[in-house]
């Protein structure tokens, strides 16, 4: 008797956990009508570099690219956009915070709106729950603007502790699943997409710290997949209105959220004031876009279904997961990676040691954070505790970024440069990938465990050479010695170096913990008037000089921090 209660209590508690749509009163199914945002219309944009793009890309059967690897051309580019917009703005994105750039950006909206264009928003739910008054003034903003939350675990934005541990306990799976793509669509006719979300540090104007992002603006008929992707997350029952929300209606009710009317009550500061001004000025705008346009013939765009499903090929493995695989067996000669995360689960660990052992003549470079610049401490923690795998099974060559990069104005615009603290760092936050300096992969996959098996994503695959060159170029300045440490292999003692090894070795083989204080690899900068060698070319050590495991945090709390999350917590990096 007993063991029923039980399981009806459980079984109680979980049918009260099944679908947040279904707790939230989807019991007609609407979700399951059609909702075409496809545009038909011969829009014309005669103020605008678009117009020049949709007759060429027609035309020429082409696509039109612009490489927006300055978070302001990025900004720039999306003011312009939703300046232009004349019939509809489609935004799907991980984070919109709440400062200057991501309440900027709800006045551009609110403007659009105010013309009769329907804008549609989805954020997702975890992120938006630190700071939802935003939030519930855009829900409340216009008629025209509707805002969805992806995979809500509860009634509310933020939710209770008892949400949280019924989640967390009956579906961990479900909580941790996030929507992680970022797309930005214009009237069904020009998108963006890449690594990008909705805050300062994204585009430049951050006083603690800067993202260094990618992000690619596609005019063509591709657009319109990337528009067929945005209508099935709109639709399905794990995007949510934002105004079904209870605390969101109870603050709409009550009138106790902030209320923005005219543009000076946004609180923009100046941050914005070179900006307008080349918005407006034709010259300077076609000059900040089309320098950085290309024409390409051949392009492709991938994204997860909704939840991360749609399995595929014979590892069944879910969508981009498996193109990225198969972007990466096209290498032949080189594969370049920059990614703010190197996590790498068992299963990528197989395909990497798989391509290093049948393609032993293909260099791989690898650009990401040092600790001294990384965001997440624990995303490099677990980096660190495999670097002898990356290395010697994986034969990569790693690259981390500087806490103080030399070309620093060329990677981050100097926009709010006096204001910036002295805590202030510029993080990788890019997810690119190119494959021979010919075909490149943009988007919001970082080569982490999230993004394998958690996360949705989304990217776009360039096959094009001169667009990989310049790409590749950019990134190859990243990992020049005057912005990035190299990564190698200390050097020691031969006989100290092996028992070091097998030591490592033998306390590797320990699941739970990793205690062995002595780490395989240390950063390293060329010497003056040396040249640049690979980590395994013998004259390595003879051109670099060793500047120890951590430069520029050595015996500092991030050390400490990465340092007791590389030793108690291993079996949590699936997760990271």
């Amino acid at each position: 008797m007993k063991r029923k209660l039980v399981w009806i209590f459980i079984l109680i508690l979980l049918s009260t956990n099944i679908s947040c749509a279904n707790s939230l009163g989807y019991k007609n199914l609407s979700f399951l009508k059609y909702e075409n945002l496809h545009l038909n219309d011969l829009l014309t944009y005669s103020d605008s570099p678009i117009e020049q793009f949709l007759i060429n890309s027609k035309r020429n059967k082409s696509h039109y690219i612009t490489i927006l690897n300055n978070g302001d051309d990025a900004l720039l580019a999306k003011t312009h956009l939703i300046r232009q917009a004349q019939k509809l703005i489609l935004i799907q994105t991980f984070i919109w915070g709440s400062d200057e750039t991501s309440r900027f950006v709800v006045y551009e909206l609110i403007q659009a709106a105010k013309r009769g264009v329907k804008i549609k928003i989805i954020l997702d739910y975890l992120i938006s729950s630190k700071d939802f008054k935003l939030i519930t003034f855009l829900t409340n903003a216009h008629p025209n603007i509707e805002v969805k939350l992806y995979n809500p675990i509860s009634k509310n934005i933020v939710p209770s502790k008892l949400a949280l541990i019924k989640k967390l306990t009956f579906d961990f799976r479900g909580f941790n699943q996030r929507m992680h793509n970022k797309i930005f669509i214009v009237d069904d006719k020009i998108a963006i997409t890449g690594g990008r979300n909705y805050q300062n540090d994204y585009y430049d104007r951050g006083t603690n710290r800067n993202f260094k992002d990618y992000e690619i603006a596609i005019t063509g008929k591709l657009v319109k997949k990337m528009t067929d992707s945005f209508i099935e997350y709109w639709l399905h029952p794990l995007s949510v209105p934002s105004k079904d929300m209870v605390d969101v209606q109870r603050l709409i009710k009550n009138n106790k959220y902030p209320q923005y009317s005219s543009r000076k009550s946004f609180m923009l500061s100046d941050l914005f004031t070179e900006l307008d001004a080349c918005e407006v000025n034709k010259d300077c705008l076609n000059k900040r876009i089309l320098d950085i346009t290309y024409q390409v013939k051949k392009i492709k765009f991938i994204a997860d279904k909704p939840g991360k499903t749609g399995q595929v090929g014979k590892a069944k493995v879910t969508k981009t997961t498996y193109e990225l695989g198969n972007f990466f067996r096209q290498a032949k000669k080189s594969l370049i990676i920059q990614t703010p995360y190197v996590v790498i689960g068992k299963r990528s660990a197989r395909f990497f040691t798989e391509l290093a052992k049948n393609k032993p003549d293909l260099e791989i470079f690898v650009s990401s954070n040092s600790l001294s610049s990384a965001d997440h401490v624990h995303a490099y923690a677990f980096s660190y505790k495999n670097k002898k795998k990356y290395i010697n099974s994986f034969r990569w060559q790693m690259f981390e970024f500087k806490l103080k990069p030399e070309d620093l104005d060329l990677i981050i615009t100097p926009i709010n440069k006096n204001e910036r603290t002295k805590k202030y760092i510029t993080t990788l936050h890019s997810k690119v990938y190119i494959v021979d300096s010919e075909s490149v992969w943009v988007g919001s996959f970082n080569l982490d465990p999230r993004s394998a098996n958690l996360n949705t994503e989304v990217g776009v695959i360039i096959d094009d050479k001169i667009v990989a060159e310049v790409i590749e170029k950019d990134i190859r300045r990243d990992m020049a010695n005057q912005n990035s440490w190299t990564i190698a292999k200390q050097q020691g003692m031969p006989i100290v170096s092996q028992f070091n090894n097998l030591l490592s070795n033998i306390v590797g083989l320990i699941p739970i913990v990793d205690i062995w204080p002595f780490t395989y690899s240390g950063s390293f900068e060329l010497k003056p008037e040396k040249t640049v060698k690979s980590c395994f070319n013998k004259d390595f050590y003879n051109n670099y000089r060793y500047a120890g495991p951590f430069p520029d945090v050595q015996l500092t709390e991030k050390e400490i921090k990465a340092r007791l999350i590389k030793t108690f917590l291993g079996p949590v990096q699936p997760l990271i």
